[in-house]
């Protein structure tokens, strides 16, 4: 018997996923009365370390905070190529087309900056995430952290390989990221190859290098592709880490009931 994996496309996942790729990488503000400076004013403190620009900065984390293709566009022409902040907000941007794709976009986040920190707070959950010790080469942004943790080293760019799923898609993957809490998050791109809708089977999963499997935690797309038709989709898995196996499992339930599934590397 097939079984479909459920995949969300509710509000409560955006809140769940987005901005710094789960509520797990976001806390409360450390001091609730903390005073903030709009992130609109000239954030001189966060850029004493970094060439990068007040104007640039001020323009990578408004896309963070709320990244649609617009703003990421413009963020990534601020940010050196292939650098972990470039790979940061293409990931985030993915998380956003599956919510979007799913019917769900989100909400923009509420951006500040205190004390050379930028800090972005969901509209409608009481949690924040701070970027601060901005890097950069020469005056492009390259690096950052995340609630105090480098996103350097949990990271994993796209491939432009595109992976056949058993004759019914083909994927490519997007992004990979290891998020504070330990879950990690892969982002893909499926184009449905075949005659008739095809979704994710419950069989999709994660294999650590050390073997140890991950069942999916979350999902967000649509639940079922239309033929012909493409959609992001963002898979997230516990207590995961990069180095491991994504096995991308798909089936469709026309006619005869057929599914099919791809290894991709997360190294």
């Amino acid at each position: 018997m097939i079984t479909r994996l459920h995949v969300s496309g509710v509000a409560v996942a955006a809140a769940m996923v987005l901005s710094s790729c789960s509520s797990s990488d976001r806390e409360a503000p450390a001091d609730s009365n903390e005073s903030a400076t709009s992130a609109a004013a000239s954030p001189s403190a966060a850029r004493e370390s970094t060439g990068a620009s007040d104007e640039d900065l001020l323009t990578y984390f408004q896309a963070v905070a709320h990244p649609v293709r617009p703003k990421v566009r413009a963020a990534l022409k601020v940010t050196e190529p292939g650098s972990p902040a470039a790979l940061y907000i293409t990931h985030q941007a993915a998380l956003e087309q599956a919510l979007t794709d799913a019917g769900s976009p989100s909400e923009p986040d509420e951006l500040s900056e205190r004390d050379g920190v930028f800090v972005s707070c969901a509209a409608t959950e009481d949690d924040c995430a701070r970027y601060g010790n901005i890097e950069s080469e020469g005056d492009k942004l390259s690096a950052f952290t995340v609630q105090g943790k480098s996103i350097e080293g949990r990271l994993l760019p796209g491939r432009p390989r595109t992976y056949s799923v058993g004759g019914l898609a083909k994927a490519r993957l997007i992004s990979a990221y290891r998020a504070r809490s330990g879950d990690l998050f892969a982002t893909l791109d499926v184009r449905n190859v075949a005659s008739s809708p095809i979704s994710f089977e419950s069989r999709t999963a994660y294999i650590a290098a050390n073997g140890r499997q991950a069942n999916v935690a979350g999902s967000y797309g649509p639940t079922a592709l239309m033929p012909g038709s493409r959609a992001t989709y963002a898979l997230t898995f516990s207590g995961a880490s990069l180095g491991g196996t994504l096995h991308v499992e798909m089936y469709s339930e026309s006619g005869a009931p057929s599914s099919g599934g791809v290894d991709i590397e997360l190294n």
